[in-house]
């Protein structure tokens, strides 16, 4: 469990990030809490591990279950090659140049999306989308590649307008790519383009050896899990997002 930078000056707060946990251990969590004055601590487990739950009660500080993230892998060689259902759509790789079309698609797209963030009321709504857009900016880069470059985004584009985007992240060693952070202008959206996007991504990367995909969600994001089941991906993990409110540096400021 370490100080999130990115996370404390994006919030104002002193926060701390933790891997996956597959055991609880209240004792140690405590003296994380309390060594580093911790505001808010965020951290995984998997979700058949939620009987485990209950000791964090013990700690005595607010305990929110933000939010549960499940996995799906699709295998390239076995997927549908199935086409387009808007055959005039357009994927063109993200320069540095398209931040400002990125910042106005993040804005549109993340607005009022309910992850992890947007459960903890200790978090500034504009800060949480102001999170996504830097997020969707580090995959920019002057030259993009997927030979160079384990980050690539691409613009989607239909009769002249930007209606979305998609970032992917490269396993180059395990010839594996993960859907990063991905959607559609909410005026374009129920006419089949995230689906023609998940198909184009997947065709890309198959064409260039890779053997499969990953991707994630939150639970109640079932638009997407449709999408993702008709074109045979499965269900591999699930992971309950944990918030510990234990605001101890505000507290000390306060006083």
């Amino acid at each position: 469990m370490n100080y999130s930078e990115l996370e404390s000056n994006r919030f104002e707060l002193n926060v701390f990030r933790g891997d996956i946990i597959k055991q609880i251990k209240a004792s140690k969590i405590k003296q994380v809490i309390e060594q580093n004055q911790v505001d808010i601590l965020i951290f995984r487990i998997p979700a058949e591990n939620q009987y485990q739950l209950y000791q964090l009660h013990a700690l005595g500080y607010e305990i929110l279950v933000a939010d549960t993230l499940v996995y799906y892998e699709c295998d390239l060689k076995k997927r549908p090659k199935t086409p387009f259902r808007n055959p005039d759509i357009q994927f063109e790789l993200a320069k540095t140049t398209d931040k400002k079309i990125l910042e106005n698609l993040t804005d549109d797209i993340f607005k009022d999306y309910t992850n992890h963030y947007f459960s903890n009321p200790n978090f500034e709504k504009q800060a949480i989308t102001d999170g996504y857009k830097e997020w969707a900016m580090s995959h920019l880069t002057e030259k993009p590649n997927y030979q160079n470059n384990d980050k690539l985004l691409w613009i989607i584009r239909q009769d002249g307008d930007n209606v979305g985007f998609t970032a992917c992240k490269i396993e180059k060693p395990n010839d594996v790519f993960n859907g990063i952070l991905n959607g559609i202008a909410s005026y374009a959206r129920r006419g089949g383009i995230y689906e023609d996007m998940i198909r184009f991504v997947c065709h890309y990367f198959e064409e260039r050896g890779f053997s499969k995909m990953r991707i994630s969600t939150q639970i109640q994001n079932y638009a997407v899990q449709k999408v993702w089941n008709r074109n045979r991906f499965f269900l591999t993990n699930a992971y309950l997002t944990i918030h510990i409110n234990s605001m101890l540096r505000q507290k000390n400021q306060e006083n």
